[in-house]
């Protein structure tokens, strides 16, 4: 890998491309199945619980400059400690790219594809995700803030153009299904904010660490808007009970909307956005596991690792069966060890900055 430090805008583009791409694995969908018609209230209080964690992190790393999680976990645990870090954010990080390969092969089998083999499609985004891997973590991001921008864009026109779609009165109930499902059951949606995990490893890459902060911020921000909008757009043009589980939940929306008598089957370019901002996620997702894999080996050249990786995915991607096997591991297996992957890193910063307190309180006063 050559130069691997991004700018600040490229950094909240890349976090705000998780965040999409949690929308487009049917994340609004979801959320609507679990908290009905009160949705985009369990939204708003998962937004805000994301933006406090954000804050949080970013000040127990105020510390550890140019650190990620995996030398700080080094320094209060040692060696074996990081390891067992590196060993839980590599699943994680496995385990969504795994979710969100098999899950936007199986949507373009069933919509366009259907008589082309699983693997032919895999092959051709793990093909993809190797040639971007092949060049620098700087080439990664530029090209995820240009496709950021795009899809905030042409995501924008489609909220706007739904609009005379919307019927008010399915908002109600505001609580949904009560109270409980929007306020507790519902911060299992806490997942959908999976950008916290990637921002654990972010400082090093930047140019600037002194817009950590604001990166962090303006990205969960940005995103909790995004998130919002798509979740309101489908409670208010669908009822909740009647959005289908088989189908990407924003693809719904591009079907029916019309924007002209010239423009047909919209839905074609959206796709073709989408196809491209999964592969950007997934680019990333495979560059933080070589970073990973090399922070623990001390491997300085990583095409082998690419590659073996690579087929490890591919294999792996194979072995899901059906949507009820993919539902397990995104909802259940994927929200668990993402809870506990965040809380570990919690107390482990936590941890750090006690012992750099304790240290500095000790060091004797310079003369």
């Amino acid at each position: 890998m050559d130069s691997k430090k991004i700018c600040t805008a490229e950094a909240i583009a890349l976090l705000i491309m998780i965040m999409i791409n949690q929308v487009i694995l049917g994340l609004p969908k979801t959320i609507i199945v679990n908290s009905g018609s009160g949705a985009w209230i369990n939204v708003i209080v998962i937004s805000i619980i994301a933006i406090f964690l954000a804050v949080l992190i970013t000040k127990l790393f105020k510390k550890f400059p140019a650190s990620d999680i995996l030398d700080v976990s080094e320094l209060v645990g040692g060696k074996i400690l990081k390891i067992i870090v590196s060993i839980i954010f590599f699943s994680l990080f496995f385990l969504t790219s795994i979710i969100c390969l098999r899950y936007i092969v199986e949507t373009l089998i069933l919509i366009y594809f259907k008589n082309t083999n699983i693997l032919f499609l895999i092959l051709l985004f793990v093909i993809g995700i190797i040639i971007a891997n092949r060049k620098s973590f700087t080439s990664i991001a530029r090209a995820t803030y240009i496709l950021t921008i795009i899809i905030l864009a042409v995501m924008f026109i489609l909220f706007v153009f739904s609009t005379k779609l919307f019927v008010t009165e399915r908002l109600f109930p505001i609580l949904g299904y009560g109270a409980d499902k929007t306020f507790l059951l519902g911060l299992s949606n806490l997942s959908a904010f999976s950008g916290l995990a990637y921002i654990l490893f972010l400082l090093p890459f930047l140019k600037e660490t002194k817009s950590f902060k604001k990166i962090n911020v303006i990205s969960i921000v940005i995103s909790s808007l995004y998130l919002f909008s798509s979740v309101v757009c489908l409670l208010l043009v669908f009822p909740f009970n009647s959005i289908s589980e088989n189908l990407l939940s924003v693809y719904l929306l591009t079907r029916i909307v019309e924007y002209s008598s010239f423009l047909q089957r919209a839905d074609a370019i959206y796709i073709l956005f989408w196809i491209l901002a999964i592969l950007s996620y997934l680019s990333i997702n495979m560059f933080f596991m070589l970073h990973i894999f090399q922070k623990n080996t001390n491997i300085k050249n990583h095409t082998g690792i690419l590659y073996a990786i690579s087929l490890i995915l591919i294999a792996t991607s194979l072995i899901i069966q059906g949507a009820a096997e993919h539902r397990f591991l995104q909802n259940i297996v994927y929200f668990y060890l993402f809870l506990f992957a965040i809380g570990l890193s919690l107390v482990i910063l936590f941890i750090a900055n006690w012992k750099r307190k304790k240290h500095n309180s000790n060091s004797p006063p310079a003369p």
